[in-house]
């Protein structure tokens, strides 16, 4: 079962891999939604199946600054700041994540790696007095959830994988 509280600490870890359709989410969702002190986007996988497709909806519920400039290293640079948000515990959460970047799997490494750089280098710059925390949801059925999870093990980025309970 997922806790809700641990999305919101600046522990790892940062990956969690949430088994179940669509309706598995909408309780962590919610929960999540009645905490005041996170803030959380929610992208559509299916929508997201290109670099480009993924850059351009980051820019938008993440609040990209204009000079963002729609690749890998900018994308980086903008994640590591978000001084912009409402909070500094950010959960993005991927809806149906094995259809993300199904068109540039190649790319799948490069974003893991950047959202994995971000969760650590947020968790080590909060300190008592302003927490901080990023952390990555994945929802998705089995077969769509074992690609990320191959992709977590080859980059030796640690995950929780739950079953969900819609």
């Amino acid at each position: 079962m997922l806790e809700i509280r641990r999305l919101l600490e600046a522990s790892g870890p940062y990956f969690t891999l949430l088994e179940g359709d669509a309706a598995a989410l909408e309780p962590v969702l919610a929960a999540l939604g009645a905490r005041p002190e996170a803030t959380v986007r929610v992208f559509a996988g299916q929508q997201l199946g290109t670099p480009a497709a993924l850059w351009k909806a980051f820019a938008g519920p993440l609040e990209f600054p204009d000079y963002f400039g729609m690749n890998w290293d900018a994308v980086d640079e903008c994640l590591a700041d978000l001084e912009w948000l409402p909070t500094r515990r950010v959960v993005l959460v991927f809806r149906d994540a094995g259809a993300l970047l199904q068109k540039a799997p190649a790319d799948l490494e490069t974003l893991s790696d950047i959202l994995l750089t971000t969760a650590e280098a947020w968790a080590e710059a909060g300190d008592p007095e302003t927490p901080m925390s990023f952390h990555i949801l994945l929802q998705d059925l089995g077969p769509g959830l074992d690609r990320w999870e191959r992709a977590c093990r080859a980059g030796a980025i640690p995950f929780l994988r739950v079953p969900g309970t819609a």
